[in-house]
């Protein structure tokens, strides 16, 4: 994993002003390896530093849930076909809005951990 990659090659204590991480965090196991991270962050970071977190909002997902499939396909986009609704990122086909919640909080199960804003 590449956290253990980074961690192996720790940065001085207070080197950075900022921290950015897209699209990570939620691969990360929440007990093990998020903490790790973000205590490996808060080391780096300067006083005053500042550390951007960016992962899916899984609470926007849960609330269109409720609602046409069109707020979904926006969301995604998806692509309406006549089996179902197309997911381009991923190339899957959905029947059900929960093959849809479930593939966007798994995928492929490299995401261990959904959050929320």
């Amino acid at each position: 994993m590449a956290i253990k990659r980074v961690m192996a090659k720790a940065m001085p204590v207070y080197l950075v002003e900022q921290v950015t991480s897209e699209h990570f965090f939620e691969h990360l196991a929440v007990e093990t390896e998020a903490r790790a991270f973000l205590l490996e962050c808060l080391r780096c970071l300067q006083s005053q530093g500042v550390m951007r977190l960016v992962m899916p909002d899984a609470g926007t997902y849960l609330r269109a849930y409720s609602g046409p499939w069109e707020v979904l396909a926006e969301m995604r986009p998806l692509a309406r076909m006549a089996d179902g609704w197309r997911d381009n990122r991923l190339g899957w086909i959905y029947q059900t809005k929960m093959q849809f919640i479930n593939a966007i909080f798994r995928q492929r199960a490299e995401h261990k951990y959904a959050y929320d804003a």
